[in-house]
C-alpha cells in the first residue's frame, strides 16, 4: 500500500507544471524591447511591460524619475551587451534573468533585468525587477 501511495504522489508531482509555454526566446525578445524603450526614453512602454509586483518598490512616477536620473547623468547608451542570461523555474513560475554590461556617453553601467511568467499562465513574461548600477550614480539604489 505504501508503495502504491508513493507512486501516486510521484506521478502527481511529475504532472505539475511551472507555467504555460516556457519560451526563453520570447523572454529574450521582451528584454530587448524593454531595454530599447529605456534607451529611447519611452518609459511608459517599458513600464507597461511590468508586473504589478514591480510597483511595490517604486510607484510608476518614481520609476520614471529613476529612469530619467539614469539618462540625465549617464547620457545616451552607446552599447548593450548581455553578460549573463539565465532561466530558473521556481514554484511560482519561470524567471528569466538578464545581466547587461552597458556603456554610456558618461560612463559604464551594469543593468539587471528579471522577467517572470507566473505558474499556469499563458501570458507572456512580465518585467519583475530592474536595477541599474554605476559608480556615477552610487546613491540611486538606496531602496
Amino acid at each position: 500500500m505504501k508503495r502504491i501511495l508513493f507512486i501516486i504522489i510521484m506521478l502527481m508531482l511529475a504532472s505539475c507544471t511551472t507555467g504555460g509555454s516556457v519560451d526563453p526566446e520570447q523572454a529574450n525578445k521582451l528584454s530587448v524591447v524593454f531595454m530599447e524603450a529605456l534607451k529611447n526614453q519611452d518609459y511608459d512602454t517599458a513600464l507597461d511591460m511590468a508586473d504589478e509586483d514591480f510597483f511595490a518598490v517604486r510607484t510608476r512616477e518614481e520609476w520614471r524619475a529613476y529612469f530619467g536620473q539614469i539618462n540625465a547623468v549617464m547620457g545616451e547608451r552607446q552599447t548593450l551587451k548581455v553578460k549573463t542570461a539565465m532561466n530558473d523555474a521556481k514554484y511560482s513560475g519561470n524567471f528569466y534573468m538578464f545581466e547587461y554590461v552597458t556603456k554610456y556617453e558618461n560612463g559604464l553601467g551594469k543593468e539587471k533585468l528579471t522577467l517572470a511568467q507566473m505558474i499556469n499562465s499563458d501570458d507572456p513574461p512580465r518585467v519583475f525587477t530592474y536595477r541599474f548600477e554605476s559608480s556615477k550614480l552610487p546613491k540611486l539604489n538606496l531602496r
